[in-house]
């Protein structure tokens, strides 16, 4: 799979004003640009325009595969903390 470095500007149907936009956000190459504008603008963490807002699908994926892997890991789902473990490395 190919990964590409993409701007996001989404702007008002009306006046065609900025109403949203990052620059350099990576995705695979063959997703579409409503895709990537969506999950960009809608379910990326951090602030716009600082270095803690996340910058790609592989950022937010991480973050979501260690939300999981923490709740079942407190709700005992987990065989053993190994297979916790080999749960959060396959992502």
């Amino acid at each position: 799979m190919t990964w590409e470095r993409r701007d996001v500007v989404m702007t008002k149907w009306r006046d065609g004003s900025i109403n949203y936009e990052q620059c350099g956000v990576e995705f695979p190459g063959f997703w579409s640009v409503n895709a990537v504008n969506i999950v960009t603008s809608k379910y990326f963490r951090g602030v716009v325009g600082t270095p803690q807002r996340e910058s790609g699908l592989k950022q937010l994926i991480d973050r979501i595969v260690k939300t999981y892997t923490k709740a079942v890991e407190e709700y005992g789902y987990f065989a053993s903390p190994a297979d916790a473990e080999i749960f959060e490395w396959l992502r």
